[in-house]
């Protein structure tokens, strides 16, 4: 995640830097009329311009590769995903996901569980939605209703109030796709692991066999653990791991080193118990060849 922001935060000191060399020369060049100015002008010109057709061509080749067999929407996402720099291919992942999870919300399609153990139906989960939702549509209103005191002229006036609409409309899509992906998400138990599924915030894999207790609490958790895997929920069972584990944390991969994980469920009681009974099963399963053999 480090890695990301700051990579992200090298992009964008680049397009500052490059927006504000050009209003320093532009501004110059008119003040002056300096031929060292307008040489400067030049050049940055041509170097964005040299940019733009090294980017351009590496998107012609993209294209060609992809599209061989025809132009379709899996072509067109295999080439974007082949055009981005390795750190923004997570982001883009939780773009596509959010925006299925919040289509799949609008046209009311009948829910499909990641696993049997929800995590959906938790007192906060509701209201921190509607929450969100509320504080949205306010900041949305109060700018929308300042904005006539920044842009006198229709068309800038127009043209503000389409990138709110569209700010607004974004945040709806994460939101909405947010809440939907927890309804579908849900832990599981399958192929010696216990799959932890939190839709768009989280997912991961422990191995049973590492599992050393897993027991209900009441919300109030020790402060010695690794993770808590259930943001914006009171915790309800807690997980001893013995080993490091994989994790995807907001579309980026992670190793969670063992120690005590927290974490809510709809149905603790009964989780506690499938847990217990899967670890125990792999357990003895691995001890079983070494007491053959003796």
């Amino acid at each position: 995640m480090q890695e990301k922001t700051k990579r992200l935060a090298g992009a964008v000191a680049r397009v500052v830097i490059v927006l504000g060399a050009a209003w320093l020369v532009r501004d110059r060049a008119a003040a002056t009329h300096a031929i060292g100015w307008v040489v400067a002008g030049w050049a940055l010109t041509a170097l964005v311009a040299v940019r733009a057709i090294m980017l351009v061509r590496k998107a012609s080749r993209g294209w060609r590769q992809h599209t061989a067999d025809g132009v379709n929407l899996a072509s067109v996402d295999k080439m974007a995903v082949a055009s981005m720099p390795p750190w923004t291919q997570a982001w883009y992942a939780m773009e596509k996901l959010a925006y299925r999870f919040t289509w799949r919300a609008l046209v009311r399609a009948p829910l499909q569980a990641a696993g049997p153990f929800g995590v959906a139906g938790g007192a906060n989960g509701g209201t921190r939605t509607i929450s969100l939702l509320m504080s949205a549509t306010v900041c949305a209103v109060a700018i929308a209703y300042s904005l006539p005191h920044y842009f006198s002229p229709l068309w800038p006036l127009a043209g503000a109030w389409a990138v709110l609409a569209i700010a607004f409309l974004y945040a709806l899509v994460w939101i909405v796709g947010e809440r939907r992906s927890v309804k579908e998400g849900g832990h599981a138990i399958a192929g010696g692991a216990l799959l932890l599924d939190l839709g768009l915030r989280a997912s991961a894999r422990i191995d049973l066999a590492s599992v050393s207790s897993c027991v209900a609490i009441g919300g109030r958790a020790r402060r010695d653990h690794v993770w808590r895997f259930t943001p914006g929920e009171k915790t309800n069972v807690a997980l001893d791991i013995e080993r490091p584990f994989q994790a995807v944390v907001r579309g980026a991969a992670r190793e969670i080193p063992g120690g005590r994980v927290v974490l809510y469920v709809d149905d603790p009681a009964g989780f506690v118990a499938a847990v217990n009974r899967a670890a125990i099963a792999c357990r003895q399963a691995g001890a079983s060849p070494a007491v053959a053999s003796h």
